[in-house]
This record gives C-alpha cells, structure tokens and sequence, in this order.
C-alpha cells in the first residue's frame, strides 16, 4: 500500500489476516483504508474484531470468524459474493450489503454457519442481516405467537432490514450442523414478525 505519510481511504489490493489469535481491525496509522477492494480472513483460531466500520468489494472467508457489531459494521458494496463460509468461518454480528444483486450473507454464531440469501434487489438497496444465537423469546415472545405456529426454535433467528431503498426481495435461511434446527427443513415455516 502506497499511501506517504497519509492515511490510505481505500486499500486496492488484498488484505489478509492470518494467524492464531484475536486481531483488531481499528483503521488507524497507515493502515486506515475504511473500504479494501479485497479481504481474506484465514486464522485458524482467533476472531478479526471490527473497531472501526469496514466497507469491502469481496470476501473470501477461508477459516476464522469476523466480529462485528452495529456501530462497526461490515458492509459489502460491489456486485461480487462472498467465497465460502463455514461452521469455522463467518461473520458473528450485523452484515450489510448495498446494490442491485443478489447476495448470500455468510452469518453465523456459536460455532454454527447459518447464511441468510436475498435475491437481487430491483435497484439499489441496502439490506443489513444478522444471525442471533439464542432463544427469541422474550425479544419476540413466545406466548403471542399466530396459533398456527406449532414450535419456535430456542436456539436462533436471523434479523434482516432494509436500510435504504425500496426495493423487495425474497429470502433463503441456511443451517450447518445445528442440532436446535430441525433435520427435515420441509417442516419448517419460517415467519415475519413486524
């Protein structure tokens, strides 16, 4: 990165985290790129914690978890995906994604890869996702469910919402290895609550 003595807004190249311990991302010094054409995140132990927010054009999730949270958000900005994702590799906490394609959200916690998939927006929109690990209730009580709905599952949901734009767009959940989902997806309903 050839930036002088000045802070780089944007890193053209790749940038890799690698190794076997916690490392931060805070955006400070010469390395203070707040969008990375391309990040590669591949520790097979240890997270990448978000301190700063972080704009990418691609994701390549070898193995290793990105932390994110609301006020340090990831957020991809191109027409490009994310390449895997894993019960080892994913993003733990809110994920954004603006623009007009479609885009599989590589979200997980606790040890298990849950992705939640949009299909392509009709013009540019920004839609931010989250995997939550533990009971919805009582965030989204159990007690004032429809009464069609037999069973609400104790060990996870996913927020998504749209940020920006108006446009709609059709959602796919995934699981990996997660005793708490049910191993027959056919009878599972998935349900909207506003």
């Amino acid at each position: 990165m050839r930036c002088g003595k000045d802070a780089c807004p944007y890193f053209h190249g790749i940038m890799r985290f690698v190794g076997s311990t916690d490392q931060h991302y805070s955006a400070s010094g010469i390395v203070s790129a707040r969008l990375i054409h391309n990040l590669v995140v591949d520790k097979p132990s240890g997270k990448l914690i978000l301190d700063k927010p972080l704009q990418i054009n691609w994701l390549t999730l070898t193995n290793g978890i990105i932390k994110t949270t609301a006020t340090n958000l990831l957020s991809h900005i191109s027409t490009t995906n994310v390449t895997t994702g894993s019960d080892a590799s994913y993003v733990d906490g809110p994920m954004a994604k603006t623009g007009s394609t479609a885009f599989t959200f590589p979200l997980g916690r606790n040890g298990h890869y849950a992705p939640l998939a949009i299909t392509a927006p009709s013009s540019s929109t920004s839609y931010t996702a989250e995997y939550i690990g533990t009971d919805p209730d009582p965030t989204y009580s159990r007690a004032s469910k429809d009464g069609t709905i037999g069973f609400v599952n104790r060990c996870g949901y996913w927020n998504l919402s749209r940020t920006t734009g108006s446009a709609n767009v059709s959602v796919t959940l995934g699981w990996n290895n997660n005793p708490c989902f049910s191993p027959t997806p056919v009878a599972a309903k998935v349900v909207k609550v506003e």
